[in-house]
């Protein structure tokens, strides 16, 4: 049985390393732990051929393996937990001299003058030593190596696997010793399983069973960036431990009932029925002793789960973007995990993602708005979330360490340590931040693993809540044409009544001061009834005329309606449109009335200077169709720009910097352009202009 464990653990051990490397055979962490894995699997071997088939010098085989076990862990562990305060280097170095020749010089030794005797003799139990005081300092650089680390999710990690590599050695120590403590051992007629057994010891191979445990966690932390959870670990030993006892004891109660017996019916009858009850009994225990023992190991991790259930069953409940936002960030913010919360949403006007609901504890608020690009880029393509801990440890090109540095600066300015996405397919709706508290452990991955899960679910319901909310949006505007209708009856037929009367007092009156004032009337009408039309125009349902168009002969031709009209003294329009434009359909009535409104936009706005409109070809820029070919226009002035507060406002309808402007210009711009899928947004510098920039796609089939 000993030799078959030992076998066992080779044969895991081997496969542990060759799995992880060849993910990433460039990757060094990958290499060192093939290199640890390969050395575990040939003494693991080696000592189960020595056990059982008793094959000679193969203990000596096994001694000389293990002794590079411990520099082979050391160099593993500097690669994956690299640290400035911490050098192993040298330590690492001194070790590769001092081992092989400690390790060959003890195999010598004892091949020597005693390669005859079954046991250890004082060469290779001197080498034992060195090795184990190896192992210990190795031990004892991991707690430096835990001490000097400032990321809670780090030391957390490194806490795990001392307790893994000291559940490792120590009773592997403890068996070498009981075998060099024990009687010197006589072979000669034992068979198969006594001969194991008596090499063995009197101690059961835990040693082997533990250090492969370690090395399915370290291949857990290489292949899934995740360290087995301490308390999980535990609470499944514990589960199998009371389920071994369960089964010994359903056998004993087996024994007592039916007997002793040596027929072999009777034998087979009660293993049978061992087998079932145990299949029958083990599941309904695992589930509840499994938890239960979970949430007594992990008090702080049961929190967790008890708010993530809470906040799991009100998300059907949530009305709004803002309720779902304060119920995530309130719900997480119950368990008591997180020094700083925030939930971030897309903003289409700006292009960002802004924050709805935050909680943290001390005066250090996040960031407002974050630029989508090129923060969120790998959420797009698949990472599941950013971890600032395997951020940190990043292996790759510069160029990949660049980006890498990038995103973490925000994350410190989001006040995040975790970052997980709302997604809708591969469009970025926003994302939770969560830091945690300093006096934590950090989040296990299965923690990790359930927030990415129930943050998906909130994407859903954002995603339901804008669908909702465009329904909704479809619904006001329909109601707003309506009651737009009747105003037009009611507020124009007046107006042109009271503009009729005012002119013909005109020419009944022709006096100075009455003229003066019924002029007044008169513009003043003219004005009202400006700000109804543009008002109708922009309420009423939109339909849209597109047709194949080249839009270069399109802004031709309202460049040649604002020369018509007369260029201000002082102001000067230049044109740039691009070659090789294809023909694409829009409306060109709307597209020419948008262009002419941000003209005499950008001429009403300058004393003096120049217009400059041009064309050429692009491609989208916001969330939903990043990448997507499109016409560029750019309206380009130089004159005193416009201020960030007026930045934020100019697409709100009736905002407007104009004396007798009507705040509905630019609102239905930016209709005109939604209308063809397009996007249009505003750049300025003040007292260097301001230039809007529209992008219209272009079909498939006009992509060349």
């Amino acid at each position: 049985m000993s030799a078959l464990i030992y076998l066992l653990s080779a044969g895991a051990a081997g496969y542990l390393g060759t799995y992880a490397y060849r993910e990433d055979p460039t990757d060094q962490v990958r290499k060192d732990f093939l290199f640890l894995g390969t050395l575990c699997a040939v003494a693991y071997f080696a000592f189960s051929m020595h056990l059982a088939p008793g094959i000679p010098y193969m203990n000596l085989v096994f001694a000389l393996t293990a002794s590079f076990l411990p520099v082979a862990i050391l160099q593993f562990l500097d690669h994956f937990f690299p640290s400035e305060a911490i050098s192993n280097r040298n330590l690492i170095r001194q070790m590769w001299v001092l081992t092989p020749l400690v390790a060959l010089s003890a195999v010598v030794l004892e091949f020597i003058f005693y390669r005859h005797t079954s046991s250890a003799q004082w060469p290779l139990q001197a080498l034992g030593v060195v090795v184990y005081s190896f192992f210990f300092l190795v031990l004892s650089r991991l707690w430096q190596m835990h001490q000097h680390s400032t990321a809670p999710l780090q030391r957390s990690r490194i806490r795990y696997l001392l307790f893994l590599l000291s559940a490792a050695i120590l009773p592997s120590l403890m068996e070498s010793a009981v075998r060099v403590l024990n009687e010197p051992i006589v072979l000669t007629g034992l068979d198969f399983n006594a001969r194991s057994w008596a090499l063995q010891g009197g101690l059961p191979p835990i040693g082997a069973l533990c250090a492969t445990l370690l090395l399915y966690s370290l291949s857990q932390v290489i292949t899934l960036d995740r360290l087995l959870d301490l308390h999980e670990i535990l609470a499944r030993i514990a589960t199998v431990a009371i389920s071994g006892f369960l089964l010994v004891g359903i056998q004993a109660i087996l024994v007592f009932w039916l007997g002793r017996t040596s027929t072999a019916l009777h034998q087979g009858y009660q293993l049978f029925m061992v087998g079932v009850l145990f299949i029958l009994i083990y599941e309904p225990v695992r589930e509840r002793a499994q938890p239960a023992l979970t949430r007594a190991l992990n008090r702080a991790g049961h929190q967790l789960t008890q708010s993530m259930n809470s906040l799991e069953r009100a998300l059907p409940r949530v009305v709004s973007r803002e309720d779902l936002a304060r119920r995530v960030v309130t719900q997480l913010n119950a368990s008591g995990r997180f020094s700083a919360l925030s939930l971030y949403v897309h903003d289409s006007d700006r292009q960002q993602m802004r924050v709805l609901d935050s909680r943290l504890v001390g005066d250090k608020l996040p960031l407002r708005s974050v630029v989508v690009t090129p923060f969120a880029d790998a959420f797009s393509r698949g990472v599941p979330a950013y971890i600032r801990e395997d951020m940190i440890r990043v292996r790759g090109s510069s160029k990949m360490a660049e980006q890498v540095q990038a995103r973490l600066r925000t994350m410190d300015a989001m006040q995040a340590d975790l970052v997980i996405p709302l997604m809708s397919g591969e469009l970025v709706l926003g994302w939770v931040g969560l830091r945690e508290n300093p006096d934590t452990e950090g989040l296990s991955q299965d923690e990790i693993n359930r927030l990415c899960r129930l943050v998906a679910q909130a994407a859903v319901v954002l995603e339901n809540l804008h669908d909702f909310e465009t329904l909704k949006e479809q619904h006001r505007l329909a109601a707003l044409g309506t009651m737009a209708a009747g105003l037009a009856h009611e507020i124009r037929n007046p107006l042109a009544g009271i503009k009729g009367a005012a002119q013909f007092l005109q020419t009944v009156d022709d006096s100075e001061p009455g003229s003066e004032f019924l002029q007044v009337i008169i513009s003043e009408v003219d004005r009202l009834n400006e700000v109804v039309q543009n008002f109708l125009y922009y309420a009423r349902p939109f339909e849209l005329n597109a047709e194949p168009t080249d839009i270069n002969a399109t802004l031709s031709h309202v460049m040649s309606l604002v020369r018509a009209e007369g260029l201000p003294e002082g102001i000067r329009i230049e044109e740039h449109f691009g070659g090789n434009l294809p023909t694409f359909p829009i409306d060109d009535v709307k597209i020419g009335q948008m262009v002419l409104n941000l003209i005499r936009n950008a001429i009403q706005a300058m004393g003096e200077g120049t217009v400059r409109v041009s064309t050429s070809r692009g491609s989208l820029q916001g969330q939903i169709a990043r990448g997507r070919p499109a016409v560029v226009l750019r309206i380009e002035d130089n004159g005193p720009g416009i201020s960030k507060d007026d930045l934020d406002k100019l697409f709100i309808p009736f905002y407007t910097t104009k004396s007798d402007g009507t705040g509905l210009g630019l609102p239905i711009c930016q209709r005109i352009v939604r209308a063809h899928e397009g996007e249009i947004e505003v750049r300025s510098v003040m007292g260097k202009g301001a230039t809007f920039t529209v992008r219209l796609p272009l079909p498939k089939t006009a992509v060349s």
